[in-house]
Order: C-alpha cells, then sequence, then structure tokens
C-alpha cells in the first residue's frame, strides 16, 4: 500500500496544535460536569455524592457532543454555539452510542474477538456524524469502510495514544495516592485535560482516512447491513435475558 496514514509525530504535533488552540473552548465546556465531580468527591454524604455523580454523569452527556463539534468544526466556534449544535445532535449522538454498544455486545457474544473488531471499526462514527452528518447504521457502516484497509495502523496508532494515557494516568495515581476520593480527583482531571486531546488525535486520524479515501465522504454507506442489524438485536436480547436469568438464579438461591 503506498498510501500511508500520518506517522505517530506529525498526528501527536498535530493533535497538540489543536487542543492547545481550542483549550479554552475545552476547558469552558467541561469545567461544569468536571465541578460536580469534585463536589462529588469531596461530600462525606454517601447520598449527596451519588446525587452529585449523577448529575456530572448527566452533564457529561450533554457536553460530550460540545466537544465533538467544537474540534470538528474549523472555524473554532465559541462554548455557546458548540453547545448549541451539540445539543442540537444529542439525540443522534445517544442512538448512535446505543446502537454502538448494542453491535458490540452482540458481537461479544458471538466471540470476543468480533466484538473488539466491532468496537475498533466504529471509532470513527461520532466524527462522521458530525462531519459528514450520516447517522445510526450508516455512520457505523462508514467508520467501517474509512478502517479497511488499514486496520493495523490506526489500531497501532490508537493503542499507543491508549498506553500514554495509562502511563500518566498511573504516574498520577501514584502522586496524590490510592484513596477513593483522590482516585476522583485524578478522573475528573483526566475528563479535563486529558480526555479532549484523545478525541483530537482519533479526529486527526479520521481525517488522514478521509484524505486517503476522499471518495468515500461523497458515497453512501455499503447496503450490507443485516449481519449488523442481527448483532444489535442480538446485544439488546442479551440485555434483556441475562438480568432476568441473574435475578431468576438469586431469587432461587434465596428462596
Amino acid at each position: 500500500m503506498n498510501q500511508k496514514l500520518p506517522g505517530v509525530s506529525i498526528l501527536f504535533r498535530d493533535s497538540w496544535d489543536l487542543y492547545k488552540s481550542r483549550f479554552r473552548i475545552f476547558t469552558s465546556i467541561l469545567i461544569l460536569p468536571v465541578a460536580f465531580i469534585l463536589v462529588a468527591a469531596i461530600l462525606g454524604n454517601a447520598l449527596l455524592s451519588s446525587i452529585f455523580a449523577v448529575v456530572s454523569v448527566i452533564f457529561f452527556i450533554v457536553a460530550y457532543p460540545a466537544i465533538i463539534y467544537s474540534i470538528t468544526n474549523e472555524n473554532q466556534s465559541d462554548v455557546k454555539t458548540s453547545y448549541g449544535v451539540g445539543f442540537g445532535k444529542l439525540f443522534p449522538y445517544l442512538w448512535l452510542a446505543i446502537l454502538t454498544n448494542l453491535v458490540v455486545i452482540g458481537g461479544l457474544i458471538m466471540g470476543v474477538i468480533p466484538g473488539l473488531m466491532f468496537s475498533f471499526w466504529f471509532i470513527f462514527s461520532v466524527f462522521i456524524l458530525f462531519v459528514e452528518d450520516k447517522r445510526g447504521l450508516e455512520a457505523l457502516l462508514k467508520s467501517k469502510e474509512y478502517v479497511r484497509g488499514y486496520f493495523w495502523p490506526v489500531l497501532g496508532r490508537i493503542i499507543l495514544l491508549v498506553l500514554c494515557v495509562v502511563v500518566i494516568a498511573m504516574m498520577l495515581s501514584l502522586v496524590i495516592g490510592e484513596d477513593k476520593r483522590s482516585e476522583d480527583v485524578l478522573n475528573a482531571v483526566l475528563q479535563l485535560f486529558v480526555m479532549p486531546f484523545f478525541i483530537s488525535y482519533s479526529f486527526n486520524i479520521y481525517r488522514g482516512l478521509q484524505a486517503l479515501k476522499p471518495g468515500l465522504v461523497q458515497a453512501p454507506a455499503p447496503a450490507k447491513r443485516g449481519f449488523f442489524i442481527f448483532s444489535a438485536v442480538l446485544g439488546l436480547v442479551a440485555l434483556v435475558v441475562v438480568p432476568i436469568i441473574i435475578i431468576s438464579v438469586s431469587g432461587s438461591r434465596f428462596f
């Protein structure tokens, strides 16, 4: 294969430039959900901590599409615009997330390798939602088409970044300690500072694939969807049946 993805050093450089140019927007978007994480960590009351933790999750669900938009929009939108467009894409994003998880769970039921491959194939689907306005299964299948032929180069670049994040997290955990509050603080720090860079890095890989496959941007997603629909249905059945089995087994043991 003559055409290659940008090298790791180029990806890190471009991602760092993107990260720096939009750092203020990233922190402004994430500061509220991260603040709720910190409050939940500081509070001694278990009930109040749980409430603030749930609120932080809700705010993260809203903030994540805003972060994606601020990264994918080359005009460097402001915070208000990012939240506005992100909120407008909230339901398509949630549907995409649900569908992705159902297909991956169905793949895991068929075997560990199919499940892992599905999760990797679909890694760029959220960018396709925002950049190409493709939704649901179409976004998943287009992501798979972008990865096709570049599986190992993309996998290697993603794994390298994950290892870097893991090393950073381990170093920070050694510094701040291992108690529950310290772990929550560490999670907040990673969400605020590392997550936007991780997304920027992944987006630059997606842009590299776009450059390698320019015809795919306007092309429709592959028509063969039956297998992935089956996998999604299998995942949904598993989510319904497995808890019932667990409850039945626990109930029989109790009585």
